[in-house]
């Protein structure tokens, strides 16, 4: 290196996006073990203060980017009704989503499967994220509904219930036509 030549100043960010409180260290003396035999040390190591950015501190309004909808899907990511009030409140920008940014927010709701299925959202150049929401919402309740079949089909059979009771309630209860129930049925139910 030259005795004009300088270096590029490069900032280092942390950014925290946990759910609790942040209670980590924020100073590299905070990170460092010093005791009794190595506390002399503590005054030539630089003390670098950490950059720390944390999720809960951000104000989606204070961006006008997709930073903004990446900040608020993260905030609401526990809570599939807050989400979906989020996507209605936001439609308009939600619907017109960079790629890269969808791709973040698939990641971040723990969707990852959404970035292999982004072509089907895919309108003009930008991503869909309402309708990708809205399939999503879907798969759930149809996940569900299977969870609730299956539960009902081996309780039924654990009580001793014939299977043409079985598949009367099926009908009943889940608005199955009989062949859908059969196949339900013959899915999780088998009599030994």
């Amino acid at each position: 290196m030259k005795k004009e030549d300088r270096l590029i100043p490069v900032v280092t960010i942390v950014f925290y996006h946990g759910e609790e409180e942040y209670d980590g260290c924020r100073s590299l003396h905070d990170m460092l073990h010093f005791v009794k035999e190595n506390e002399i040390f503590k005054q030539y190591i630089p003390n670098y203060h950490i950059n720390l950015v944390t999720l809960r501190e951000l104000r989606e309004e204070n961006f006008h980017t997709d930073v903004r909808e990446l900040i608020g899907f993260m905030k609401r990511r526990r809570s599939k009704k807050a989400l979906e009030e989020y996507c209605r409140e936001n439609k308009e920008r939600i619907r017109q989503m960079e790629e890269d940014t969808f791709e973040a927010v698939s990641v971040m709701i723990n969707q990852p499967e959404l970035i292999k299925k982004k072509a089907i959202y895919e309108e003009g150049g930008k991503i869909n994220m309402c309708k990708a929401m809205e399939d999503w919402k879907e798969e759930l309740l149809k996940e569900g509904m299977e969870r609730g079949i299956k539960a009902m089909i081996l309780d039924n059979m654990e009580e001793g219930v014939p299977k043409e009771r079985i598949l009367k309630k099926l009908q009943k209860h889940f608005g199955l036509d009989a062949d859908s129930a059969e196949k339900s049925f013959s899915r999780y139910g088998v009599y030994h």
